[in-house]
């Protein structure tokens, strides 16, 4: 078997973001929302910095549930792509003429 196959059937393939490392636009976003998160936070009584974690919590469910979609709808079509490559291989081969 492939070493992906192999890492993906041992669960030792590394596929969550947190493991890769970050460019560096995305680590300055990272840490602006860490900053603004901080600010806000400490302006908010209990009720409000609860209410702001929930906030916090569904934004974060709803774009796992998106990237998950997303993600499954982007392999299916790499797959898509791949077999219908793979159907019109025989174009790319040169034909012994054995006449």
């Amino acid at each position: 078997m492939g070493k992906i196959l192999d890492a993906f059937s041992d669960e030792q393939l590394l596929v969550n973001a947190v493991t890769e490392k970050r460019s560096p636009a995305h680590q300055k976003y990272c840490e602006q929302v860490c900053a603004f998160h901080k600010e806000l936070e400490e302006t908010l009584n209990e009720e409000q910095a609860g209410l702001l974690q929930k906030l916090l919590d569904a934004v974060e469910n709803e774009h796992n549930c998106d990237a998950q979609n997303r993600f499954i709808r982007g392999y299916s079509l790499g797959v898509l792509m791949a077999t219908e490559v793979m159907e019109e291989r025989d174009k790319f081969l040169i034909e012994e003429d054995c006449t």
